[in-house]
């Protein structure tokens, strides 16, 4: 009885230990593949960087000219007007009618902008 006994409790033995051998590899996938998305996470992050980092350059050595009255010809000139004629207008309208209806949605900068014009 004592064998069978001892038999029984080396199983049991057995079976944590391979139990345990496959929770390590468990983790151990686990790890490598947090790993792998933190690098990939890492490649985009650098990629997004550049991007902006070529855009802000880009823009930076315009900018210049877009300051300058040769950016917007004398003919574009009264359709732009106009154009923030209407949105602005828009604006008013929506800011007015919001506060009229107690609208809650509009954020305080929403709110200061229609103050503003």
């Amino acid at each position: 009885a004592s064998s069978s006994s001892s038999d029984s409790s080396q199983d049991d033995i057995d079976d944590d230990n391979m139990r345990l051998v496959e929770l390590q590899k468990q983790k151990a996938a686990e790890s490598s593949s947090a790993n792998s998305k933190s690098k990939d996470k890492d490649k985009t992050f650098d990629a997004i960087s550049d991007h902006l980092n070529h855009q802000r350059a880009t823009f930076d050595s315009l900018a210049d000219f877009f300051d300058s009255d040769d950016a917007t010809p004398d003919d574009v000139r009264p359709i732009l007007r106009g154009l923030v004629g209407r949105a602005l207008a828009r604006m008013v309208e929506f800011g007015a009618a919001a506060d009229a209806s107690g609208d809650t949605d509009s954020d305080d900068s929403d709110r200061d902008t229609y103050r503003i014009l």
